[in-house]
């Protein structure tokens, strides 16, 4: 009915939080539908957590992506990318099915983190940085703005939360020319 009723809310929090973490927060962003692969019609969900279980946003965070197989009736959290590396994240399906995740850095590193699954957000490699990507740790947003384009949006003022940048790569991630 083009979203004019909806079903009620389901509580997932226990599929999606590890017991041992202390909270989890979505994106911020939007989560995405794969399109590729064995994965195929999988929803995901990018996330980030806090894993001092009494620290409200504690030192120690993450990013991690939760996915559902089921057209979003039962939810699976995967492993998270390297800790204390990243938090804030979004997810872009590259050409070959695998992700791509671009996340807010931690750890005074002043460069936007990134990551790849191979496994449709199961798992993921391990953070890296875009040296190309200077920011002051602040949200970012990523999306596949075509067939062959992925665009990044973040501020890239290493001092603080200004200069909004755009950036545009054609070739899956690889470099960011534009």
């Amino acid at each position: 009915d083009d979203g004019r009723t909806w079903s009620k809310p389901v509580e997932i929090t226990r599929s999606v939080l590890p017991s041992a973490w202390g909270w989890v927060g979505p994106g911020p962003g939007h989560g995405i539908q794969l399109r590729h692969g064995r994965h195929a019609g999988r929803l995901v969900i990018p996330a980030w957590a806090g894993i001092e279980k009494d620290v409200p946003f504690g030192r120690r965070q993450l990013s991690y992506a939760i996915y559902s197989d089921d057209a979003g009736k039962t939810w699976t959290h995967g492993k998270p990318a390297t800790v204390d590396q990243s938090d804030e994240c979004e997810v872009v399906e590259l050409t070959d099915g695998r992700l791509y995740m671009n996340a807010r850095s931690r750890m005074g590193k002043k460069q936007r983190a990134y990551c790849f699954s191979s496994d449709g957000g199961a798992s993921w490699s391990p953070i890296a940085h875009h040296a190309g990507m200077p920011e002051r740790s602040c949200q970012g947003s990523v999306l596949r703005a075509g067939p062959n384009a992925i665009v990044v949006a973040h501020p890239s003022d290493t001092g603080s939360r200004r200069v909004l940048t755009v950036r545009l790569s054609r070739d899956d991630a690889k470099t960011w020319p534009v």
